[in-house]
């Protein structure tokens, strides 16, 4: 038994002061686009090309009619693609992104560097 409680505190220790990585500012509360990357280009049927890299902002909260492709939402409000039935920020969040515009189709971001 006292070799077992040995080989678990051993154990244990192994892992503190070890890094995790984290995703910066996974949730937006950074109110901005920090640690996320972005990309515009086209799309025909899974096949991409004109890639160009970075993130098209918008003015944060504007309507869907800008032309910017990725915005920060942090104002209280709906989404009116969904009639107005869901939160443009989530259940007790602070910040999110809205994705494209309506003048284009799709857009796209990664994050957690």
């Amino acid at each position: 038994m006292k070799k077992i409680v040995i080989l678990l505190v051993f154990c244990l220790t192994l892992f503190i002061g070890k890094d995790f990585a984290q995703c910066v500012n996974a949730d937006f509360s950074q109110g901005n686009f920090n640690g996320w990357t972005g990309s515009t280009g086209d799309n025909d049927y899974n096949s991409y090309y004109n890639i160009i890299p970075g993130i098209v902002l918008g003015i944060p909260n504007s309507p869907p009619s800008d032309s910017g492709r990725q915005t920060i939402m942090n104002m209280p409000g709906t989404d009116h693609n969904t009639g107005g039935l869901l939160s443009v920020l989530p259940p007790e969040g602070t910040s999110s992104a809205r994705l494209g515009n309506e003048i284009v189709v799709l857009d796209y971001c990664s994050g957690g560097s």
